[in-house]
């Protein structure tokens, strides 16, 4: 039997998980919508006449980021995580 704690902690672990999937899908979707079929038109069709990215491809970058720190994030707490599930199994 896992201690109240440990079994909210796993809880919280893989709601997250499923969140941050949640949102890679909506980038995911964003991607193959907007970004692949404007890639054969080349860097005009995503940059502005001032030379900067536009607003809907700066988004999906910032997004990005977040995403690939959600993960390192989540890889933390799966470590930690597996390590005190480690730590109950050998104590039985």
């Amino acid at each position: 039997m896992l201690e109240p704690k440990l079994r909210k902690d796993l809880g919280h672990f893989y709601n997250e998980f499923v969140g941050i999937h949640d949102n890679y899908d909506r980038y995911n979707q964003f991607t193959e919508r907007e970004v692949l079929p404007k890639a054969l038109l080349g860097p005009d069709a995503f940059y502005g006449p001032d030379g900067r990215l536009l607003p809907a491809f700066r988004i999906h970058m910032n997004l990005q980021k977040e995403f690939a720190h959600d993960l390192r994030r989540l890889g933390t707490v799966a470590h930690d995580l597996r390590g005190r599930l480690e730590a109950v199994q050998s104590s039985r």
